[in-house]
């Protein structure tokens, strides 16, 4: 795998150690992927030791060459974040003082061919991210016009999702739909090729796909549930998030988390419900000149919370 190494820009790295700078102790990375802001942290807090969790083993392979030179504080664990307080529990750990979340997919699974995520390359149409589990391929052969309309509307809010769904029910009955190039023709025939300087017409569905596939909202939203439990008191949780299903999911937590629980009889807030301060009212974004020199950087938003009790 060492010789197809694909550097992956990490985004907004400047404000994640800023957001970190304070910070001493333990720091889990969910999505450490290449190691891109694990390194920035690492070289620019010397108080800080770094757990980095990725369900790629590919991005970790790399990730541990990347973070040798801290190897003394740094653990590499491949599993899947919605687990981190078992991650925890193995590593006899209590508590952390921070868990940074990138939710974005990394340059080494978008622009390797093999790994079947872009459109760009005619390749069989995979988007495992964690390399288990039914490919997408897969799910485009078994699942019912309604399924995968719902599907497309649900995790990509396309609005032909039901039209497309026929289509692809339609054509694998002639042949089977093997291919990233399959499934981008299908799209391309129900809603025409893009015009220039225009998203791709095939980015939703591939999209909702590959969120489907990988249950990506369900484990932002397992992690979230067991995140502020792994915290220690002060502690910081910040999540990048690159679309608005995701970033609606951490909005609503943190907000929750910041204004706590009311008594359903009194209206008054119950005692401990509010667990702590979100610290940015509006999601910190990429400067124009971050997004120049690295495009896929555009979409995405930056939210923090700190734990109070």
């Amino acid at each position: 795998m060492m010789d197809k190494v694909i550097e992956h820009k990490a985004v907004l790295v400047d404000r994640v150690k800023e957001i970190f700078s304070d910070v001493s102790g333990f720091v889990i990375d969910a999505t450490v992927g290449t190691g891109g802001h694990s390194y920035a942290l690492l070289s620019s807090n010397e108080k800080i030791s770094v757990i980095g969790v990725d369900r790629d083993s590919e991005a970790l392979e790399v990730a541990s060459v990347k973070l040798f030179p801290f190897r003394d504080r740094v653990v590499l664990i491949n599993d899947k974040f919605s687990n981190l307080p078992q991650i925890l529990e193995r590593l006899k750990i209590d508590s952390v003082a921070g868990i940074l979340v990138d939710l974005g997919v990394s340059s080494l699974q978008l622009d390797d061919p093999d790994r079947g995520f872009s459109f760009r390359f005619d390749s069989f149409l995979d988007m495992r991210m964690g390399l288990s589990g039914r490919a997408a391929a897969d799910i485009l052969e078994s699942l019912s016009v309604r399924k995968l309309a719902e599907i497309f509307r649900e995790f990509g809010e396309e609005r032909q999702a039901y039209p497309i769904a026929r289509k692809i029910v339609e054509v694998r009955k002639k042949k089977p739909l093997k291919t990233t190039f399959d499934l981008r023709n299908i799209v391309y025939e129900v809603k025409g090729r893009t015009k220039e300087g225009k998203i791709d017409a095939a980015t939703r569905v591939f999209q909702a796909l590959r969120i489907y596939v990988n249950s990506e909202l369900e484990e932002l939203k397992n992690l979230l549930s067991s995140a502020l439990d792994l915290l220690s008191s002060g502690g910081k949780i910040t999540v990048i998030s690159y679309h608005s299903l995701e970033d609606r999911i951490v909005k609503r937590t943190f907000k929750s988390w910041s204004v706590g629980e009311k008594n359903e009889i009194t209206g008054q807030i119950l005692p401990g419900s509010v667990r702590g301060k979100m610290l940015t009212k509006k999601p910190i974004v990429p400067s124009l000149v971050e997004i120049n020199e690295n495009p896929r950087s555009r979409s995405a938003k930056l939210r923090v919370f700190r734990k109070c009790i």
